[in-house]
């Protein structure tokens, strides 16, 4: 019957932290704040960026064209029954980005957040029972300025075991910009404190709530590279096949014209691809885009 009782208030505090404010017992570092002086157990999470694909591979730059995901990584030495995590990406000189829409992806509009199905939180929906699924509101999502996102959950009965360090969740997302051929900007991505839930918070049975440690900010270069369709950063054979494969066989999408149209007669064609492959094997004039 207590656990009973303990879960529901958990559940119903959780879901208020959508709507209000983070009660004043929130656990900070090492000093327990509550009246029965309970030291909290360490929390963390931290982000990467990786290649979105089937081999992920650490970034320290990003091209124009590439699909990534933002990798979300939680340790936890308690049981987990509630959370609240909120992240965003923007750029200050002019990078652009897309969502990248995910098979069973969470989120409202876009879908781009996934569940890693190799870690402690998969299945979501028997972690997170309460819902059946994470929690997601998209906030300002429009991919200009600084776009935010809320995840959570909440648990009626598993909750997420604690472990060590583990890549949990991901979001999916396409570099889609500058434009012209040779430009440079940056991307970043980072914590966000979105209201009414404010910020990070994790939820044990008992009721109390911690604010991990954060891992800090993520802020990559990113270049656009006349030819370089595929988006890896490099200019090769691969750029032509993949343009063919658009072409002729209705393969994924390309970039810009701007950085597609290596031969400048203001169209993508069979022809872009042959001038990269005369460039490439027989030294033959560079890709130009205008």
């Amino acid at each position: 019957m207590f656990r009973s009782i303990a879960k529901i208030l958990i559940t119903g505090f959780l879901m208020t932290s959508f709507m209000v404010f983070l009660p004043a017992f929130v656990h900070d570092g090492n000093i327990a704040m509550a009246d029965n002086a309970k030291l909290p157990d360490y929390t963390y999470v931290g982000i990467d960026v990786v290649t979105d694909n089937d081999t992920p591979t650490l970034v320290d730059t990003l091209a124009v064209g590439g699909f990534y995901k933002m990798r979300i990584w939680i340790e936890n030495e308690f049981k987990i029954y509630g959370m609240t995590t909120g992240f965003r990406i923007w750029s200050d000189d002019g990078a652009l980005w897309k969502y990248v829409p995910q098979a069973g992806g969470h989120g409202p509009t876009y879908a781009s957040i996934s569940v890693n199905p190799q870690s402690r939180m998969w299945p979501i929906d028997e972690v997170f029972d309460m819902e059946k699924r994470l929690i997601v509101q998209e906030n300002r999502m429009d991919m200009f300025g600084a776009d935010s996102i809320l995840i959570g959950g909440v648990a009626l009965h598993k909750g997420l075991p604690y472990g060590p360090l583990e890549h949990m969740l991901s979001w999916h997302f396409q570099v889609a910009g500058p434009v012209t051929s040779g430009s440079v900007a940056t991307l970043c991505l980072d914590s966000a404190f979105l209201p009414p839930s404010a910020a990070f918070v994790f939820c044990d049975f008992g009721g109390y709530t911690y604010r991990p440690e954060w891992s800090g900010q993520v802020c990559l270069p990113v270049k656009a590279i006349c030819g370089n369709v595929n988006g890896d950063l490099n200019l090769n054979v691969g750029d032509a096949i993949y343009m063919l494969n658009t072409i002729f066989k209705n393969g994924p999408a390309m970039l810009p014209i701007q950085l597609c149209d290596v031969n400048c007669d203001d169209a993508v064609n069979v022809g872009d691809a042959v001038y990269l492959l005369n460039y490439i094997f027989k030294f033959g004039p560079e890709p130009c885009c205008k």
